[in-house]
């Protein structure tokens, strides 16, 4: 296990600045952003609190969205630049375009036309920001749990729901509208037809129909898939590497962040909520 958990502890670390969207802490953004947030109410079941709303109130009208999306492309940049080779060899981006993933696809998303962003909606019964909201607990769960070490069950934990969100959450709600909507040759097509295309829609199979398990010696997983579409084919047996599997949880959380961030910040803006 402590190859997955290196590697899980090791791209966590950076992610810190997506949790001041918790909701459950009282901060403050930067004098020009003044969006505070203040305890909401909780739940509390057998000594574990759950934050029954986690928005942020609004005082002005700088917004999170617009930090966050100014601020968190250009950390996602640096993320994703460590698997420029992977990103220029398996997705088809040159090197120019590996360095500044997030960067373009909120500039490609930003710049659809507003009939495009409103199918990337339409799909989806679930509203943009319920999708966010879920996005922000998942990181801040990955943040909490990479603190526990030498557990086995909390590394375990936090494969399961890092590969559930990274490619059956995401696939299905953001990846496949998102390849549809994007312009042909964009770094958003690109990216978005590698997240849905084998390898990745193979492994992302397998996680829903529970047809994976760790290869020996926790360096990889193990996961069942068919080379056609006939349910009767017997399933093949393929291994993912933990580094090649960090590269694709990562390109996915990077698109979906930087997706949904440009979309927010341009759809529907919410009025000011006093506490």
């Amino acid at each position: 296990m402590n190859s997955l958990a290196s590697d899980i502890d090791h791209f966590i670390s950076d992610d810190q600045f997506f949790l001041n969207q918790a909701g459950h802490h009282d901060r403050r953004l930067p004098k020009n952003g003044a969006r505070t947030y203040q305890k909401r109410p909780q739940l509390s079941i057998a000594n574990c609190d759950f934050v029954t709303d986690c928005r942020p109130v609004t005082r002005r009208y700088f917004t999170l969205r617009d930090w966050l999306c100014q601020v968190s492309n250009s950390r996602l940049d640096g993320q994703l630049k460590r698997f420029s080779d992977r990103l220029v060899a398996a997705v088809g981006l040159d090197e120019q375009e590996a360095a500044k993933v997030a960067t373009s696809v909120a500039a490609e998303v930003r710049f659809l036309e507003p009939v495009a962003r409103g199918q990337i909606l339409a799909v989806s019964p679930v509203p943009l920001r319920d999708r966010l909201d879920e996005l922000r607990a998942f990181q801040e769960w990955m943040e909490l749990a990479s603190k526990i070490t030498g557990s086995a069950a909390v590394t375990r934990a936090q494969v399961i729901t890092q590969n559930y969100v990274c490619f059956v959450y995401l696939g299905e709600a953001c990846f496949r509208a998102l390849r549809k909507a994007s312009k042909p040759g964009s770094v958003t097509r690109r990216c978005c037809t590698y997240l849905t295309s084998n390898p990745v829609r193979a492994f992302r199979n397998s996680i829903a129909h529970s047809n994976w398990t760790y290869a020996p010696g926790f360096d990889a997983l193990m996961f069942g898939a068919r080379k056609g579409s006939d349910p009767n084919e017997a399933l093949l047996r393929f291994d993912v590497a933990t580094a090649e599997l960090n590269f694709w949880q990562a390109l996915s959380r990077g698109v979906a962040y930087a997706a949904y961030c440009s979309i927010e910040a341009l759809e529907g803006r919410p009025q000011p909520v006093e506490p």
